[in-house]
C-alpha cells in the first residue's frame, strides 16, 4: 500500500492506488541530463544514457541502486555477504576487488569508494534515495568526463534543488515483514528570484525476510533516517550558487547466508601439486559439492551468535554527512565557469560471523570480521 500527499499554492490531491488512463495523443516526457557535465536533452546525447525522474524513482519504489539495476538493461548490482561488499557490473565490465570501475557521482561530485574490510565498493555507493530528481547511468568507458574510475561507466546521483513555487510532498510506503517508509520534503522561495530552499527528510524499516534458526530473530532486514537541508542563491541573473547538506544513519542486519555441505570429494590436478600445493600436503583432495544446487529458499540459515550476548550480531551500519556547494557563472562568450567544492565525513561499521555455522565453538578466528572505518574527503574542481 502506497499513499502520498502534494501539496501546492492552489493545489491540494491525495492518491492511493489510483490508475490513470494516459491519451494516446499525450507527448513523450522530455528528461533533460546533465552526463556530459552541461544540461542536455536526453534524446540528443550521443551516449547510452538510462535515466530515472523524481516522479518515477517513487512510482516505482526504488530505494537504492539495487532497485535501479533491475529495471536498467546491461547493469548488474551483486552483493555477497554485507552491504559493504558490492559490485556493479556495467556491459559484463566487472570489478575484481577493492575501488570499483564504475564512478559514482552526487551532483557531479565523485564519491567512489572502497571497502577495507571486505572486497566490494563500500556503502557509501548506494546510498539511500529519498530527495533525488533523478539518477543517469552512463554505460560505456567515461574516463574523459570522470576520470580514471569511470572504465565501465558512471552512475549520477542528481539532488533536488528547491524551486521558485512554494510546494509539499510526503509519501508513506507500507508492506509485508515489517516494511515502512515516511518520506516529506517542502521547498519554496525565501526571496523572490534570490533565495530558495528545501528541506528533505525521510524515515524507513524493515525486519527482513528470513529467521535465524540458532536465535529465532529476524534477519537482513534494516532501519534508519535521512535529511537534507539545500538553498539556491541567485544574486545576479549570470551566477547561481547551489549549496546541501545531509546527514544519514543506517543500520543493515546480518544478511542470511546457508551454507552448503560438501558431498564429494574432487580430486587435485597433478599441474597443481608441486607449484600451488606443497607435494607433503596430505590427503590431496578437496571437499566440493556436485549436482543440483537447492533453491536458496529451501535452505535453513544458520548464523552463529554473538556469544558475549547471546544475539545475532549487528551487522553493518554507516553515518554519513556530507556537504557541498555548487557556484556556475555563465560568462558572455557562451561558456560556463564552475566551481565544485564537496566535504563528508563518514563512519561504516561491520561485526559479524563470516563463518555462518550456527555454532559459536566453530568460530574461526579469521571469520570475524570486526572494522570500523572513518574516512575524511575533500574535494575541488574548477571546470
Amino acid at each position: 500500500m502506497k499513499i502520498s500527499v502534494g501539496i501546492g499554492s492552489a493545489l491540494v490531491t491525495a492518491s492511493c492506488m489510483v490508475a490513470l488512463v494516459t491519451p494516446v495523443h499525450a507527448q513523450v516526457e522530455e528528461i533533460v541530463v546533465t552526463a556530459r557535465k552541461k544540461e542536455e536533452r536526453l534524446q540528443e546525447v550521443p551516449l547510452a544514457i538510462s535515466a530515472f525522474s523524481a516522479e518515477e524513482l517513487q512510482r516505482k519504489g526504488i530505494d537504492d541502486l539495487s532497485d535501479i539495476a533491475r529495471l536498467t538493461a546491461g547493469v548488474q548490482f551483486d552483493t555477497i555477504f554485507s552491504p559493504a561488499d558490492t559490485r556493479v557490473v556495467i556491459r559484463g565490465l566487472s570489478p575484481t576487488r577493492g575501488r570499483p570501475n564504475v564512478a559514482f557521482l552526487q551532483d557531479g561530485i565523485d564519491i567512489s569508494s572502497e571497502a577495507v574490510a571486505s572486497a566490494g565498493g563500500s556503502m557509501l555507493i548506494n546510498p539511500r534515495l529519498f530527495d533525488l530528481e533523478r539518477v543517469e547511468i552512463v554505460k560505456g568507458p567515461q574516463s574523459a568526463l570522470y576520470g580514471r574510475t569511470a572504465f565501465a561507466g558512471a552512475i549520477n546521483y542528481v539532488t533536488k534543488r528547491p524551486g521558485d513555487e512554494f510546494e509539499g510532498k510526503v509519501s508513506l510506503d507500507v508492506g509485508g515483514d515489517g516494511q515502512q517508509e515516511l518520506a516529506g520534503g517542502i521547498s519554496g522561495a525565501v526571496v523572490d528570484g534570490v533565495l530558495n530552499v528545501g528541506l528533505n527528510a525521510a524515515v524507513w524499516e524493515h525486519d527482513g525476510y528470513y529467521t535465524n534458526s540458532v536465535t529465532g530473530a529476524d534477519i537482513g532486514g534494516e532501519e534508519g533516517f535521512g535529511v537534507s537541508l539545500s538553498a539556491l542563491f541567485t544574486p545576479i541573473e549570470t551566477v547561481s550558487v547551489f549549496a546541501r547538506m545531509e546527514y544519514t544513519d543506517d543500520e543493515f542486519g546480518i544478511f542470511p547466508w546457508s551454507q552448503l555441505p560438501g558431498n564429494t570429494q574432487l580430486p587435485i590436478p597433478p599441474a597443481a601439486i608441486g607449484t600451488v600445493i606443497s607435494p607433503g600436503v596430505p590427503g590431496l583432495a578437496i571437499s566440493g559439492y556436485a549436482g543440483s544446487v537447492p533453491d536458496a529458499d529451501q535452505q535453513v540459515v544458520r548464523s552463529s551468535p554473538d556469544p558475549n550476548t547471546g544475539a545475532d550480531y549487528p551487522g553493518s551500519s554507516r553515518e554519513i554527512f556530507r556537504t557541498s556547494v555548487i557556484l556556475d557563472w555563465d560568462l558572455a562568450s557562451g561558456a560556463t565557469l564552475s566551481w565544485l567544492s564537496s566535504f563528508a565525513d563518514t563512519t561504516t561499521a561491520q561485526f559479524e560471523d563470516n563463518s555462518r555455522q550456527g555454532d559459536v565453538n566453530t568460530l574461526a578466528y579469521f571469520t570475524l570480521i570486526d572494522y570500523v572505518t572513518d574516512r575524511t574527503t575533500w574535494s575541488q574542481e574548477l571546470r
